[in-house]
């Protein structure tokens, strides 16, 4: 444990994982020292259990980025990455200090980190997109960042924040949002959330909409005939787009 406090109090660049990672976190042409981030910042910077193409946050703030590591991309699917996990690993640091350091598990969309092994509240404290791998700017994320009263941009919708999402909320969205929801729900289920967690874990998607609601919604809001609008719901219906 002393040893673990040790290594978290460390500049990264004072890690010995060598050159090429020291240069992640700190330029030789110009930057302190006492800028370079701790491995205790690191981890607290990149609680994100999301897909290998991820960049890590690597300063303390945005003009020590701008200055000095404007170019350097640290990713997860990076040499660099596998040696510090190996390191930590080796130095007994777990999930409990790093939500990295968890197992993966096979999905039909390949591996992804067992969130199921968090504590309860560290689970609920991570952003939503992050965990269900839904995308902020998607037009589905959109509405529901309407729905919690929050910005498009807002990195910080927690898990927690969506389990309060209510049968009666989700059923003034878009019909077009109820897959994302679906997802979303799915995901949540596969790390171990239930319905004891939120109103929203207890929603049954198939009962929020029924047919007729995602033709009268075509017309009220798309303007659509009745006849187009039957037959726009038919083909959603068809490709797997609504679920009825």
């Amino acid at each position: 444990m002393e040893n673990k406090k040790k290594l978290s109090d460390l500049p990264m660049n004072k890690l010995g994982l060598g050159g090429a990672f020291n240069n992640y976190f700190f330029n030789k042409r110009g930057q302190q020292q006492s800028d370079v981030i701790t491995l205790a910042e690191f981890f607290a910077l990149n609680q994100s259990p999301r897909a290998n193409k991820e960049t890590f946050i690597c300063w303390r703030t945005k003009e020590i980025k701008e200055k000095f590591l404007r170019f350097r991309g640290f990713k997860k699917e990076s040499v660099s990455f596998q040696k510090l996990k190996i390191f930590l690993l080796k130095n007994k640091f777990t999930h409990e200090d790093w939500v990295l350091l968890l197992p993966k598990i096979k999905t039909s969309k390949g591996l992804i980190y067992d969130l199921s092994l968090l504590d309860k509240e560290v689970l609920l404290s991570l952003p939503y997109h992050k965990v269900t791998e839904t995308k902020l700017n998607c037009h589905p994320a959109r509405r529901i960042c309407d729905c919690l009263n929050r910005s498009y941009d807002d990195q910080f919708i927690l898990v927690k924040d969506i389990l309060c999402l209510t049968n009666e909320q989700v059923k003034l969205l878009p019909g077009y949002v109820e897959k994302t929801l679906i997802n979303i729900q799915r995901r949540f289920k596969k790390h171990g959330l239930t319905d004891e967690d939120g109103p929203f874990m207890k929603i049954n998607f198939s009962s929020v909409r029924s047919k007729d609601d995602y033709v009268n919604e075509l017309i009220a809001i798309k303007g659509f005939s009745k006849k187009e609008a039957v037959l726009a719901v038919n083909f959603g219906i068809r490709a797997g787009w609504i679920s009825v």
